[in-house]
């Protein structure tokens, strides 16, 4: 079988279990990339967290980010595609986030927004490549749309909530 177009995620399948993008790696991807495969990303990540592993690679394809809600040319983060959350879905997500008390980030403008500093934010941010811009007016940020928002909490508790979010929204969020 001839494979045209190979798209991974990065954590756990690009990525080692030391978060390193190895030499094998890059070999394998590069020799695909002689013979025509069309080597890609996908990942819940903004543009800017993949960077990194761009410079790598040196690819300059669309690069799939935030779960498949906007798509960026690796080299020039040319916008291709972008879907952005509803205004009605991203209050409903921020009010549910507030009720649960969960750690709301919200991405908008591929910038980092939330609502205080904690050390969530901080781990996320080390991931995410991003620096955190703490508003204290998350509503204002979802007037034109938002390309993502992202909850974080213990597992165990959001995959509670996980059945919460089907009864509350639309069917557009998970």
């Amino acid at each position: 079988m001839t494979y045209k177009l190979m798209a991974v995620d990065i954590d756990g399948t690009l990525l080692n279990n030391h978060n390193e993008l190895t030499e094998n790696t890059k070999n394998a991807i590069r020799l695909g990339v002689e013979k025509g495969l069309i080597f890609t990303i996908a990942t819940g990540r903004p543009p800017q967290g993949i960077e990194s592993l761009n410079k790598a690679l040196n690819l300059d394809v669309p690069f799939i980010t935030y779960n498949g809600a906007m798509v960026v040319f690796g080299k020039s983060r040319q916008v291709i595609y972008e879907q952005k959350l509803s205004q009605k879905d991203a209050r409903d997500i921020i009010e549910l986030g507030k009720k649960f008390q969960v750690t709301t980030m919200v991405w908008k403008d591929n910038g980092l927004h939330v609502a205080k500093l904690n050390e969530r934010v901080n781990k996320y941010k080390m991931i995410s490549g991003a620096e955190a811009i703490v508003t204290d007016n998350m509503e204002r940020l979802i007037v034109n749309g938002v390309s993502k928002i992202l909850w974080y909490d213990e597992v165990e508790k959001i995959e509670q909530y996980q059945q919460v979010i089907g009864k509350h929204l639309s069917g557009n969020v998970n």
